[in-house]
């Protein structure tokens, strides 16, 4: 049982709907990045068990690590794409720099909504999606500041 909520959880955390296609890859990553909130905030009870039960359970610890696979391959994929495009700088490793992104956004989101750190909500998001477009070296131009 609590697998299937499991897997209903990270199914729900890692849902993306189609984005505009013309859409600047930095207002992609912002769109996908706040669904990312939502749904973190949405389940963060759940989320915060589940890490629990990772650090001493094999099964899950590894349905968390195969989810947790699905975002990086994704998030590597764009960044490479992005590459390709020339968005983002050649020199830059797509699988480490999705993992790097995916730790600071996880653990960030983890302190916050499961550890209660205090911060105001707004800002958080801003600085997380700045931290994430500076990282890749995206172009900002066109969107709110």
């Amino acid at each position: 049982m609590f697998q299937e909520l499991s897997t209903r959880l990270f199914e729900d955390v890692h849902h993306r709907e189609p984005l505009d296609p013309d859409l600047s890859p930095a207002a992609k990553l912002i769109a996908t990045n706040r669904l990312y909130y939502q749904a973190y905030r949405r389940n963060a009870k759940l989320m915060a068990i589940v890490e629990q039960v990772a650090t001493f359970n094999s099964e899950y610890r590894e349905l968390r690590h195969e989810h947790r696979r699905k975002l990086l391959d994704r998030t590597a994929r764009a960044i490479a794409r992005w590459q390709q495009q020339g968005h983002v700088r050649a020199s830059l490793d797509p699988v480490m720099a999705a993992r790097a992104m995916a730790a600071m956004v996880d653990h960030s989101l983890y302190l916050w909504l499961v550890q209660g750190d205090e911060a105001d909500e707004e800002s958080l998001l801003d600085t997380l999606d700045q931290m994430c477009i500076g990282a890749l070296g995206l172009d900002d131009e066109g969107l709110p500041s």
